[in-house]
């Protein structure tokens, strides 16, 4: 199992299969986030096509917890208006 909050470029292109658009996009968001709370941010952030969904989803794991939520986070519970859907766009 990869971790979603640790892995490498190369652990997303080659052990979990993803394109190298959307492991860029994984990384950035992670970054900028502070890591993954769960394994649907990471999906929602790496934009991954449907058919691959279930694929990754079981090569993936979120270990590593970031150490708490960042202001700016979409997801953050003093995030003001607006739907629940986190927006990971990167």
């Amino acid at each position: 199992m990869i971790d979603v909050n640790t892995a490498t470029l190369a652990d997303f292109l080659g052990r979990a299969g993803l394109d190298v658009e959307s492991a860029e996009r994984a990384i950035v968001a992670r970054q900028r986030f502070g890591g993954f709370w769960s394994i649907d941010e990471f999906m929602t952030a790496a934009r991954l096509p449907p058919d691959n969904d279930a694929q990754v989803r079981n090569l993936v794991t979120v270990r590593t917890l970031p150490q708490k939520p960042q202001p700016e986070r979409p997801d953050s519970p003093n995030r003001q208006g607006g739907d629940n859907q986190p927006n990971l766009d990167v």
